[in-house]
């Protein structure tokens, strides 16, 4: 690998000098970190919506794109602002950076404490304080202005960085580890460049929500498989300016904010531990609720079978669900047939490779199922003609009345109201299905299953072991 891995864990001095050194080829404009030559593996952005993530309770129907974002952002000052240090950072060495926004005219930082400006343009380095806003102008340049008249002008890319493990910087009311970089031509994007140990510790807790130590060994499970996926995408983000999005595009990041003790124990217990499958990272999935039975990865997205993700029952030796205690593990959704149809139509004519469906639904035929349960091929029938679809992309097609108006909870339903004029259907579990069920995990935990049991469980036949940079550089 780059010279990504050296260790920030040190005194205070050399912690500074090996920081300025470790991030020199963010702030040269002609770095390796972002003039790296593509790889041939295939970007995560192709895989389907939904793929990428099992956050709980939330879903994308596609990539999103951050180019919508105002055009000042951050200028917002937490409550907690004047938060005690941070506990003492997990370094492994490996850095990864995570997209907080991606088009970004202007934006504010706050830092309680010391931090250090390092700039494309010559000269010295800037020590800053508090409130510091940042503002693209038209030679290409950005104006940095802070305290209360003091202003100077850099050149991207440029780098806010702290001066000590335990402080942080506050962006859109969120306290965040590491260092704050800032590039780009035009708009700029925000990466939050920090330890990947240290990313984990802000990322399980929302991935799993609030668990008990009774609990722990799911956390580790999840802790584990994180820190999987983020491995598999900063060996595929190679040549990219960053590797992850905080947002449920890849794993839900909160920062600083967020970790608890529970979390920190499992990503600590668990120091740079990834699941493997022969000599490379495996693909890691996960979802919120199974329902019983997981997903196969072909049965999902009509992909050709991995065996380490195919279709398992999840349930414990009395025959019951391992997440049958999830909120999600059962719903019914009832939609007009003026609404159904309305949504259908609209769906289905945005879905590459799908035909449209045309005019008002008047049933919907279930024709084949997997052997999970979920809904294989489904035909919906309307005045205006056919439509047959299946897989995880009906979530996409039938996105709920209720709530957030997402996708639909689950392939996995029955048809409990067909028409004509109304339609209900009544479903199980939440989310892709594929590869591991979080409350399954916590369910396998409360049964005294070890995280290597929970994901093994999941991921068939791989095998649980330390990070290895020759097999994680793709050789």
């Amino acid at each position: 690998m780059e010279n990504r891995t050296r260790s920030l864990r040190s005194p205070f001095f050399a912690f500074f000098i090996g920081a300025v050194v470790f991030c020199a080829p963010i702030l040269v404009p002609n770095s390796p970190v972002t003039q790296k030559n593509l790889t041939s593996t295939p970007q995560l952005q192709a895989q389907p919506a939904d793929a990428r993530s099992g956050a709980n309770a939330k879903e994308i129907a596609s990539k999103p794109s951050l180019s919508g974002d105002v055009s000042v952002i951050g200028d917002t000052l937490s409550p907690s602002h004047a938060v005690s240090r941070l506990s003492s950072s997990l370094g492994s060495g490996e850095i990864i950076r995570i997209a907080l926004a991606r088009s970004a005219s202007q934006s504010v930082f706050y830092v309680q404490d010391t931090v250090t400006l390092h700039s494309a343009s010559p000269g010295k380095l800037q020590w800053l304080s508090g409130r510091i806003a940042i503002a693209m102008q038209e030679n290409g340049q950005v104006v940095v202005r802070f305290g209360d008249s003091n202003e100077f002008q850099a050149s991207l890319p440029c780098t806010l960085m702290t001066l000590c493990e335990t402080s942080s910087i506050s962006f859109d009311a969120r306290h965040y580890r590491g260092s704050m970089v800032l590039e780009g031509t035009g708009n700029y994007a925000i990466l939050n460049c920090l330890d990947i140990e240290d990313y984990l510790r802000g990322v399980v807790p929302l991935e799993m929500g609030k668990r008990s130590w009774q609990e722990l060994e799911a956390l580790k499970a999840q802790a584990v498989a994180s820190r999987t996926y983020a491995y598999r995408r900063i060996q595929r983000s190679r040549g990219e300016s960053f590797d992850l999005l905080s947002t449920i595009a890849d794993q839900v990041y909160g920062g600083a904010d967020v970790e608890t003790a529970e979390a920190d124990s499992a990503v600590r217990s668990t120091r740079g531990l990834v699941v493997r499958w022969g000599d490379s990272l495996a693909d890691i999935y996960f979802h919120s609720t199974c329902g019983g039975y997981t997903a196969g990865f072909d049965e999902a997205w009509n992909k050709p079978p991995c065996p380490y993700l195919q279709s398992q029952s999840d349930l414990d030796p009395d025959g019951k669900p391992y997440c049958a205690f999830s909120p999600l593990f059962e719903w019914e959704e009832t939609w007009s047939a003026d609404q159904l149809s309305a949504i259908i139509r609209k769906n289905s004519g945005k879905m590459k490779g799908q035909e449209p469906f045309a005019g008002k639904l008047r049933k919907i035929r279930v024709l084949d199922r997997f052997s999970s349960g979920r809904v294989k091929a489904c035909r919906f029938e309307g005045k205006g003609g056919i439509m047959e679809s299946g897989g995880d992309r009906l979530r996409s097609i039938l996105r709920r009345n209720s709530g957030s108006g997402g996708l639909l909870r689950s392939s996995n339903f029955t048809i409990v109201e067909n028409g004509p004029n109304k339609f209900t259907l009544h479903g199980k579990g939440y989310g892709h299905g594929v590869g591991m069920c979080q409350m399954g995990a916590v369910g396998r935990a409360r049964h005294g299953e070890r995280f290597d049991q929970i994901l093994k469980a999941y991921f068939t036949g791989t095998e649980i072991a330390q990070m290895d940079a020759e097999w994680f550089s793709g050789r």
